[in-house]
């Protein structure tokens, strides 16, 4: 029998141990009365022949228990090893560190420099200076995968888009990082820039004001869109805002691009363009500067609606997709 996980067979070893014990009993009851018939007067003969049947028995197994508790007990954590790994690496001054990982917090008081525990998605949003280095899951899976299905592929993307320059070390081959339970011995890569990221906003999750839900999104009565908040690091940025616009009283309509940055109390506009559309989806693009790690949001307003009944006429703005890119201050 091959006893996959011990805990299971707790119950049982009480009873296998007196089982055993019994066998041994036995043998020594035999040998008892053997000796007893032809060497009356040494019983040592018996003792010894119990014994040494019981350790024939045992050894064997106890030799090869105590070669794989060694190997048990030197064996470490690939999230123990990675912190082993960071502490030996120099020119670095600052660890990230994605959530998904689940380093422990004695393993976490080990390292050498400061460090931050983000999730995996949120990573992006650090700058990539290039004395930070940044820990990732090698792979990603879940132990509800349908559930998670949108989850790990944005993740995998994320992962994937790594350059193999950037990977400094890769430890641990094939364990996955399972995001919703503990998983033991995951793989971990060490990278020193980002991956290029493009994050491309759900216009649904955005708050609406006026604007008809539909795919392209329809904007009229003067109609806003807001998008959530996002926390971006220091680097330069670019805000895609994709769309097209009827005309009325021979003029299309107009669009408003600001982009906001949130304090404490109140919201502060770091820009504001304002552009004119055409009958064809055409892309407005925004070019922005990020000074320090801030809170970020983005809002597409509509501003200059009018109607001509006489003509049918209708002023009217439709948006395919809003996109945020990051550039690398010249690093890619």
């Amino acid at each position: 029998m091959k006893v996959n996980f011990h805990r299971n067979f707790v119950l049982v070893y009480p009873y296998i141990s007196l089982l055993f014990a019994s066998g041994i009993y036995i043998f020594y009851y035999f040998f008892r009365l053997v000796q007893q018939r032809i060497f009356p007067n040494s019983k040592w003969v018996t003792i010894v022949l119990s014994l040494f049947i019981s350790l024939t028995l045992l050894l064997p197994q106890a030799y090869s228990s105590l070669k794989t508790a060694r190997i048990n007990y030197k064996m470490k954590d690939t999230r123990t090893n990675v912190i082993d790994e960071i502490n030996m690496l120099k020119g670095f001054t600052k660890v990230v560190i994605a959530k998904e990982l689940r380093i422990h917090s004695q393993d976490l008081k080990r390292l050498k420099m400061p460090y931050g525990v983000v999730p995996l998605l949120e990573i992006n949003t650090f700058s990539s200076d290039e004395d930070w280095l940044f820990v990732f899951p090698s792979n990603i899976t879940a132990k509800s995968i349908v559930k998670s299905k949108s989850k790990l592929e944005s993740m995998q993307r994320y992962i994937d888009r790594i350059e193999k320059s950037s990977i400094i070390r890769k430890i641990g081959d094939n364990g996955e990082t399972c995001v919703d339970i503990y998983s033991i011995n995951p793989s971990i890569l060490l990278v020193k820039y980002l991956p290029k990221e493009t994050l491309k906003i759900d216009i649904n999750s955005c708050r609406l004001s006026s604007p008809y839900k539909g795919d392209p999104l329809v904007m009229s009565w003067n109609g806003s869109i807001t998008t959530p908040t996002y926390l971006l690091g220091k680097d330069n940025y670019e805000l895609l805002v994709t769309g097209r616009g009827t005309k009325a009283f021979d003029q299309y309509a107009k669009l408003k691009i600001e982009i906001q940055k949130e304090g404490n109390k109140e919201k502060a506009v770091l820009i504001e363009k304002t552009f004119d559309t055409k009958e064809d989806f055409i892309d407005f693009l925004v070019p922005f500067d990020v000074k320090e790690r801030s809170n970020i949001s983005f809002v597409v307003s509509f501003i200059n609606d009018r109607s001509n009944p006489k003509t049918n006429e209708d002023r009217n703005v439709y948006l395919k997709s809003i996109i945020l890119k990051r550039i690398f201050q010249g690093r890619y």
